[in-house]
């Protein structure tokens, strides 16, 4: 048996799937810190200059880098082609994942991009996948199906903080601080456009939890249950990934939005009218426990 067989056999591959303002980037840098795992980002993002990414990869020969430039045109896009090849896709992932001499990944939020360091042997390796990104990369959705890895699906439960989130996001274009950096900013919600989010959303969620419940060892847990009981989602995660305890430093993130929600939203009277007495009103009296 070759060394590279050796390593692919002793490998448990894993999928963070989330989608964005969900805690997926605290989690997978968190993951990081266990001395038997490798979690690597949003590989596939047409901006990711990380020497671990599909950009990088497909920036080695002329077709592959021609093929992803016209894969992330605007037009491409706009239409959802998803014009990369399963053959293509597949070949990325498997040196990602078994490759002997692979970029290790990040591990901090204000790293940008790492070294070509090779990593060394771990016995799970995983990465991050969105929503979106499996819109844009259907190869994404039949490599999962076939080669069914570990899937952690992180939800967030209160779609109204997750949508606060997003719009700050829009505005400032700042996605994390660190725990030492400090910035607020109330936004303006349009009510009628976060009920469309959120009808939408709670759709896209069911539907995947429905289809990997068929395929793949799957564990669910949302951003709520994870800072409410760090221990016990400590403890689900590591059982699920088939690994011992050890100790796992969290990173040196703050949460951007406050606890109480009427601190973030402008128009916060006008959202309250708006959303009592309907499916999301649970979502206005939420509070969040600071991490």
């Amino acid at each position: 048996m070759t060394d590279s067989a050796y390593h692919k056999n002793a490998v448990k591959p894993f999928v963070i799937l989330s989608s964005q303002r969900s805690g997926s980037t605290f989690v997978r840098i968190w993951l990081n810190h266990h001395s038997e795992i490798h979690s690597y980002g949003e590989v596939f993002l047409r901006h990711y200059e990380s020497a671990d990414g599909f950009k990088a990869y497909c920036a080695r020969d002329f077709a592959s880098r021609w093929l992803f430039r016209i894969g992330h045109s605007r037009l491409v896009r706009g239409l959802r082609l998803g014009i990369f090849p399963k053959s293509l896709v597949g070949a990325y992932l498997n040196e990602l994942l078994y490759g002997e001499n692979y970029p290790a990944p990040w591990t901090d939020v204000g790293n940008k991009v790492n070294d070509t360091q090779a990593r060394k042997k771990k016995s799970v390796i995983g990465l991050k996948l969105m929503y979106n990104t499996i819109r844009q990369y259907p190869a994404l959705e039949k490599w999962i199906f076939e080669q069914n890895p570990n899937v952690i699906h992180l939800t967030r439960e209160n779609l109204l903080r997750k949508y606060v989130s997003m719009v700050r996001l829009n505005i400032t274009r700042v996605a994390h601080i660190k725990a030492e950096s400090s910035m607020k900013k109330k936004v303006n919600i349009d009510v009628k456009n976060f009920i469309e989010f959120a009808d939408s959303h709670t759709a896209t969620v069911a539907m995947y939890r429905d289809r990997l419940l068929q395929v793949s060892p799957y564990l669910e847990l949302s951003y709520e249950e994870f800072f409410a009981d760090t221990g016990a989602a400590k403890d689900n995660i590591l059982d699920f990934l088939e690994l011992g305890n050890q100790e796992m430093p969290f990173p040196e993130m703050k949460k951007i939005g406050s606890n109480d929600l009427s601190d973030d939203i402008e128009n916060w009277d006008e959202v309250c009218n708006a959303l009592v007495d309907t499916n999301y009103e649970k979502f206005l009296d939420a509070r969040e426990l600071p991490h």
